[in-house]
């Protein structure tokens, strides 16, 4: 059966009734030599190695690194250096590389990298150069997370400096990934192409990035920090659920933001507030510092389960809150912004009757040769640009017209573009497979509905069918909290043994002021819920009406309790939530990629 491959045109979105093996079937028409040359591996590595990044393609559209980042990254080696002589213990150590977005997996002594892709655009150079890093230092697999970050993992102690030094290189860090700090600050990964929004507001999203990475108190915050831009109400930047959320609004024709703060997910999760109906856009930098100095100064500190932004406005209600923020504002009308105010760059001009091509990604994994294609047809067809989703894919812009289905033919031969490939399209954290903070198994779940579909024959429509988010515990870095349809890790005990669950969620959504969390309507045993999936669809998607219905009756498990109902999916072990078995798949802690 055919496959449905969404096309974003430059300022119009078509669906295609397509497959990218009908391009690679195309493509074999043309000669071997004639691919080979189109696409030679390495190739575009060597030119950008010999020539700089910047000889193909304007950068201006990526983070800039402020001279903060580059000396707390180069200061970086004299901390791993005293780890590696027992200078310092594991303890101290784990203080240090958290805050440079580095977290040690459940296989001890191995580390994930998070890399900050400002408003989820990166460069071709720069993605090749996390592929080689994946090839010489990790895994070789690499990972896109629900906040437009990449993981690079599998790395050991002795080389996390060079992994830092030779990202820096290229104008990438992983200083603020993780650790009580201005987290990555995303945007729509549509920006600037899509017919909804009002304007493009990636430039926003990393100006200010670029200004708060200066002060040395964006990382010294009582808890993690995000802020995110959207470019309408659609909100598909997940504005409305962020620390600061900033939502593109145009008023007596000059451009501005309705902004909002002190959401989040997790534990107690709430919507945030409106604070500012309409700024002016040049008013951003003072908006998201008097945030951040709001919360500096009046987050709980003595109590780390309390101390996200959303706790200060619950604690004080939403007036009050609001004229802390007021105060903050003030002072910094009379004192003046400190540091140096970034300019708002104009991005890559669009490319005449452009395409954006989308690489859907299993469950965000992709390959470190896999990922050099990408960013080599990103410049040899396109301007060299590549956006991170939300959803965990990649796309790339401003690819001609007249060359989509080359490049669809391209991506198709590197084994990309298959995605859900008739399954439903699965957001999922990492789960305890390998997060030391995980409860279930959550990509093995995700694994094991798209087997189980499989196996009956079930076909889903991914363009029309609402996205499943599954979170292995109630952190919810997979956001399950604001999706139609939601799956929550947690443990129960049946007849006194302990069995891996599902807590539903059903009927969550995004909208900037209409935006609402999902309602919780069962806990089922995690083997009962891909049947359940499959039960509820209609017209080939999932129907969360029926699944608000049908939940409840998946909760009893079966009257002589099967052994397989003792393990969670991909694990051999009966389940426990302290000792969960370690596994052999690629390694990713995405508890901070929220």
């Amino acid at each position: 059966m055919t496959k449905l491959v969404i096309i974003m045109s430059m300022r119009n979105v078509e669906i295609i009734d397509t497959n990218y093996q009908v391009h690679a079937d195309l493509l074999k028409k043309a000669s071997c030599a004639d691919r080979i040359a189109d696409m030679r591996p390495g190739l575009f590595s060597k030119n950008i190695k010999e020539n700089g990044m910047k000889s193909a393609y304007d950068d201006s559209a990526a983070l800039h690194l402020p001279d903060r980042i580059r000396n707390d990254a180069l200061a970086f080696r004299n901390t791993v250096e005293a780890y590696l002589r027992n200078e310092m213990t594991e303890k101290e150590f784990h203080s240090h590389h958290v805050g440079m977005g580095i977290y040690e997996h459940r296989e001890k002594g191995r580390f994930m990298v998070r890399v900050r892709i400002g408003a989820g655009i990166v460069l071709s150079g720069q993605l090749i150069r996390i592929a080689e890093l994946s090839h010489q230092y990790g895994s070789g697999i690499l990972h896109v997370t629900t906040r437009q970050d990449i993981q690079i993992h599998g790395v050991t102690a002795p080389h996390l400096a060079d992994v830092v030094e030779r990202l820096l290189e290229v104008g990438l860090a992983s200083r603020g990934g993780g650790g009580n700090t201005v987290r990555n600050i995303t945007a729509c990964f549509g920006a600037g192409l899509c017919t909804d929004e009002l304007f493009d507001v990636s430039p926003y999203a990393v100006a200010v990035a670029e200004y708060l990475l200066q002060n040395e108190r964006s990382f010294m915050l009582p808890r993690k920090f995000k802020i995110a831009f959207s470019g309408c109400e659609k909100d598909c930047a997940l504005a409305s659920v962020a620390d600061t959320g900033f939502f593109a609004r145009i008023q007596d024709g000059k451009h501005g933001f309705t902004v909002y703060a002190g959401g989040g997910l997790g534990v107690n999760p709430r919507v945030g507030i409106c604070i500012e109906e309409f700024v002016p856009a040049e008013n951003v930098f003072a908006v998201a510092e008097a945030v951040r100095r709001l919360f500096d100064k009046y987050g709980n500190r003595a109590n780390r389960n309390r101390a996200r932004l959303r706790y200060v406005l619950a604690d004080a209600g939403e007036e009050a809150f609001r004229e802390l923020y007021r105060q903050e504002r003030e002072i910094l009308r009379e004192q003046g912004l400190p540091g140096e105010i970034p300019a708002i760059r104009k991005k890559i001009p669009h490319v005449p009757n452009g395409r954006a091509i989308p690489v859907p990604l299993v469950l965000g994994h992709i390959t470190a040769d896999a990922l050099t294609v990408v960013a080599e047809t990103a410049l040899r067809f396109g301007t060299g640009e590549v956006r991170t989703t939300q959803l965990q894919d990649l796309l790339i812009p401003n690819i001609p017209e007249e060359v989509v289905p080359r490049v669809l033919g391209l991506l198709s031969d590197a084994g990309l573009g298959k995605g859900a490939n008739g399954h439903p399209k699965i957001v999922a954290c990492t789960g305890a497979s390998t997060c030391r903070l995980g409860i279930c198994r959550s990509r093995d779940l995700a694994q094991a509905i798209g087997d189980h579909f499989h196996a009956c024959g079930i076909v889903v429509d991914n363009a029309s069918s609402p996205v499943v988010r599954i979170s292995g515990c109630p952190n919810s870095c997979a956001a399950h909290q604001i999706a139609e349809v939601g799956l929550q890790g947690s443990g129960r005990r049946i007849n006194g043994i302990l069995v891996p669950h599902y807590t539903v969620y059903v009927g969550g959504s995004l909208s900037g002021q209409g935006a609402r969390l999902g309602e919780k309507v069962a806990t089922v045993p995690a083997r009962r819920i891909p049947e359940l999936l499959a039960d509820c669809l209609a017209n080939g998607k999932i129907d969360p009406v029926k699944l608000r219905m049908r939940a409840p009756h998946y909760e009893e498990p079966p009257a002589d309790l099967p052994e397989t109902y003792w393990r969670d999916f991909g694990s051999e072990n009966a389940f426990t939530l302290p000792g969960r078995a370690h596994s052999t798949a690629p390694a990713e802690h995405e508890r901070a990629s929220k």
